[in-house]
C-alpha cells in the first residue's frame, strides 16, 4: 500500500493546458502558413479559414494584437513569429478568393 501511495505522489497531476511553448507555437504557424499557401491552389474555403485560425493560435491568440507585438519588440523580444503573420495573411487571401470565385460562379446571384 506504501508503493502505491509513494507512486501515486511522484505523478504530476494533469490540469489544464499552460501557456504554448514557442517551439509549439512555431508548428502551429508552419502548418498555417502551409495550409495557406495550399489554399491558393486547392479548396480554398477550407484552407483559409484554418490557416487564419492556426496562424492566430501561432501569433498568441487572444490578446495578442499588435500593441503586444510591439511592447515585446521594444523589451527585446520577437514579437509575432514570422509563420504566423504569413498565415494569417494567406488565410485571408484565400478567403476572400474563394468569396470572389462563388461569387462570380455562373448561376450566383439573385437571378440565376
Amino acid at each position: 500500500m506504501s508503493r502505491l501511495t509513494r507512486a501515486a505522489r511522484r505523478r504530476t497531476p494533469t490540469g489544464p493546458p499552460g501557456p504554448r511553448r514557442a517551439s509549439d507555437r512555431g508548428a502551429l504557424g508552419i502548418a498555417g502558413a502551409v495550409f495557406g499557401a495550399v489554399g491558393l491552389f486547392v479548396l480554398p474555403i477550407v484552407f483559409g479559414p484554418l490557416a487564419v485560425l492556426f496562424g492566430y493560435s501561432a501569433a498568441g491568440g487572444r490578446g495578442a494584437g499588435l500593441g503586444t507585438a510591439r511592447r515585446a519588440a521594444r523589451a527585446g523580444g520577437r514579437g509575432r513569429p514570422v509563420a504566423a503573420v504569413v498565415a494569417i495573411v494567406l488565410g485571408i487571401v484565400d478567403t476572400v478568393l474563394a468569396i470572389v470565385l462563388i461569387a462570380a460562379s455562373p448561376g450566383a446571384g439573385p437571378l440565376a
